[in-house]
């Protein structure tokens, strides 16, 4: 995602010119300003307590044998940078 985001405008022409998306320039642009921007790249703390509340319910309904939290399910920022150092 975060290469995506520095050369979005190399990879948008790659993507039309080559006819592998279904989507005009301007529909396109419009799909990477929602979906694929910069809080694709991290949780943020409201999307972290919005995940544990679906938890939540699955466990309440029988889904998860355990209560699951977000942040145990996360890679850290420590390691990540450890792993592509």
């Amino acid at each position: 995602v975060e290469a995506a985001l520095k050369h979005q405008d190399l990879l948008s022409s790659m993507l039309l010119e080559r006819s592998l998306i279904r989507v005009n320039k301007e529909r396109l642009q419009t799909y990477l300003s929602l979906y694929a921007n910069e809080t694709s790249t991290h949780l943020s703390e409201i999307q972290i307590l919005a995940i544990d509340k679906l938890f939540e319910l699955g466990y309440q309904h029988g889904f998860y044998a355990n209560l699951l939290k977000t942040k145990d399910c996360l890679l850290t920022d420590e390691y990540l940078k450890y792993r592509f150092s």
